[in-house]
């Protein structure tokens, strides 16, 4: 599904609060139980960020180290860390500890620092729109709950006042 040119990826999800935001941008939701995931763009970015902090602290780490570590298929990790090499943002750099075992380090370059720093600026601004936007369903949610409670409260009083005002007759009937 396409929002805004961006593809996303849709799980089933009871929130109804996720519903209305997809409407909102575009979508349509049958039965309310859907959540916007991420775009792939998204996700995209999230992992090269991830790679880009994780080879900066461990430059040591196998692809298939940062695939566990990350949760992200191996295959995934091996295209996106070609594509971080095609870009010029990390370097494969042979070491070698022990003379008959070759290994792979992988290094960040200066350019591959500056796109961690930009990638980092905007996942923080993407990361605090999304906390304004709970912030806000929350506070509603909150809002919403009390005025339940009210409203249960004062049905109560009705009903309370209701039997009392029965209860004569109630009683006279069966005296």
């Amino acid at each position: 599904m396409n929002i805004n040119n961006i593809h996303v990826k849709i799980k089933s999800v009871k929130c109804p609060f996720c519903a209305n935001f997809f409407v909102q941008y575009g979508g349509s939701v049958f039965n309310r139980n859907f959540l916007i995931i991420s775009s792939s763009k998204l996700i995209k970015k999230e992992i090269h960020l991830d790679l880009l902090r994780k080879l900066e602290v461990s430059p040591e780490l196998t692809q298939r180290e940062l695939s566990q570590e990350m949760g992200v298929s191996l295959g995934k990790i091996n295209y996106c860390m070609k594509k971080l090499i095609e870009k010029g943002w990390i370097i494969l750099s042979d070491f070698s500890h022990n003379p008959n075992k070759v290994g792979y380090i992988y290094l960040l370059t200066p350019k591959g620092i500056e796109q961690k720093s930009r990638l980092t600026t905007s996942f923080l601004k993407t990361k605090i729109e999304e906390f304004e936007v709970l912030r806000d369903e929350i506070n509603k949610l909150k809002l919403d709950a009390e005025e339940i409670a009210i409203n249960k409260r004062k049905d109560l009083i009705i009903k309370g006042k209701l039997l009392k005002q029965t209860e004569p007759l109630f009683h006279n009937k069966h005296n």
